[in-house]
């Protein structure tokens, strides 16, 4: 398969200026690239934009781009997905066509240009992000001979409110809707979005590129070929037969959002909480933030005191990585494998949960207990098991009452997700871990699978076609 061109206005000596950045700003990072003979994927301004920001208020560049590389750069897709980089001008000047990368910050408002929301109900105000692209890339776009490709990857959700908002962005800008992609880490954000707004509303089209769960297999693999000891290998899993585990279950809370609060609430209210090795990323004195009123104004506790006595204590760690901040702890894995190791089941969060829209992104938090041999109780938006399923995986009917993932209503499922817990809690030391070895055959599947997937045609790069054939 031929080479992606991927474009941009400004390429400087050490680094090329993002895409759809006000290049008013590319000056200083033009004269710094003089000077400094250190690659770097981002620019000053990026990488230290505190200074400018006490100088221009939030009016500076509105923060629009992100300090993090193409998700096409990443090592998964090293030997799948081909490209090269050149500046717009060489590029047009050969007649090739050409995609024009452009990686917004993830507060997405920020790059629509929406000033101040909160004085103003969420109105577009002017710097839209396609005012800073060149008028040469406009024409040339215009002209058929190039894609805008908006990698929003690293995030798993556009809300309908947000892509109303893009409209009204876009609106004057001139670019074919037939033109411009965005990217998102999720399994349905395209079919969202054309269930939401019917063909002559779209101002543009939706890639599903689940970078999640691509990236975890490759970084899984890539670990345990290294031996870094951070993922539990079949052999470790087998050792541990004959021996009882200290913990029921393992549980990571580090933003305490309302479904992974209630939880926990639920799990100290009801004399549990030491059954699990669990992490909680709420500041000291939580019992007194609106966050926690808010949240158990109508859960009846029968033990409250208790509850604010042990979330006032926080943040608290796992038992393994209670000598490190949370601020260190790895985004993919542990600082080990000990906690998967020592606990039987994992309460596994995802990111949503009460979500207006149903979109679905499995997260590096499920691969976690799927790549060290642990079944585990998803707390996420409905539907969210049906998708590993779909994907090749095997979840823990009859093990596990697994009824909770198709209900509708929020409340009533994340109670049922609790109902589940508890009734895993309450067996003996010796119950659970005779459950727990009867899912060996399940949990070796998915562990196998999980490492596999990385190997064969992934869904981004089957996405990624549509661009080639659109470039023809």
């Amino acid at each position: 398969m031929e080479k992606l061109t991927l474009v941009h206005d400004y390429i400087f000596p050490t680094f090329v200026l993002p895409n759809a950045l006000n290049p008013q700003f590319g000056i200083i990072n033009y004269v710094l690239s003089q000077y400094n003979d250190k690659f770097q994927y981002s620019t000053f301004l990026e990488n230290d934009i505190s200074g400018f920001q006490k100088l221009f208020n939030n009016s500076f560049g509105h923060n629009q781009n992100t300090i993090s590389g193409l998700i096409l750069e990443a090592d998964v897709y090293r030997d799948k997905i081909k490209y090269q980089y050149r500046d717009l001008y060489t590029a047009t000047a050969e007649g090739i066509k050409f995609i024009y990368p452009i990686k917004p910050n993830p507060a997405l408002l920020n790059f629509i240009g929406v000033n101040n929301p909160s004085n103003n109900g969420n109105k577009v105000a002017g710097d839209f992000f396609w005012k800073f692209i060149s008028q040469k890339a406009l024409t040339e776009i215009e002209n058929k001979r190039g894609i805008i490709l908006i990698d929003y990857s690293m995030e798993p959700f556009i809300s309908r409110k947000y892509h109303t908002l893009l409209h009204e962005c876009l609106e004057n800008s001139g670019i074919d809707s037939e033109f411009i992609y965005i990217m998102v880490n999720s399994f349905n954000a395209k079919q969202l979005y054309e269930t939401w707004f019917p063909i002559g509303q779209r101002r543009y089209k939706i890639i599903n590129t689940p970078f999640c769960l691509e990236h975890s297999s490759y970084y899984y693999f890539q670990s345990m070929d290294r031996n870094e000891n951070k993922v539990v290998t079949f052999d470790k899993f087998l050792s541990t037969r004959d021996q009882l585990r200290d913990n029921h279950f393992l549980m990571k809370i580090k933003a305490p959002k309302e479904h992974r609060l209630k939880t926990l609430i639920w799990l100290i209210d009801e004399g549990l909480i030491n059954l699990g090795d669990w992490s909680f990323g709420g500041q000291q004195n939580f019992s007194q933030t609106y966050q926690y009123e808010v949240t158990t104004e109508n859960l009846n506790l029968t033990n409250k005191i208790g509850v604010e006595e042990v979330l006032d204590k926080g943040p608290h760690n796992l038992k393994s990585e209670n000598n490190l901040p949370l601020s260190v702890i790895n985004a993919w894995t542990d600082e080990d494998c000990i906690p998967h190791l020592t606990s039987y089941f994992d309460i596994c969060f995802e990111s949503f949960f009460y979500n207006e829209s149903e979109a679905i992104s499995l997260t590096e938090k499920v691969f976690k207990p799927i790549i060290n041999f642990q079944p585990f109780i998803y707390v996420a938006t409905r539907g969210s098991l049906q998708v590993l399923r779909d994907l090749g995986f095997k979840t823990f009917e009859p093990f596990i009452d697994e009824s909770y993932d198709q209900e509708l209503d929020n409340d009533k499922r994340l109670r049922m997700c609790y109902e589940q817990i508890k009734r895993l809690c309450l067996m003996t030391k010796q119950e659970i871990h005779e459950w727990y070895w009867k899912m060996q055959d399940i949990l070796t599947h998915n562990h196998q699978h999980l490492l596999s997937i990385h190997k064969n045609k992934m869904i981004t790069e089957t996405a990624i076609e549509e661009l080639y054939e659109k470039l023809r």
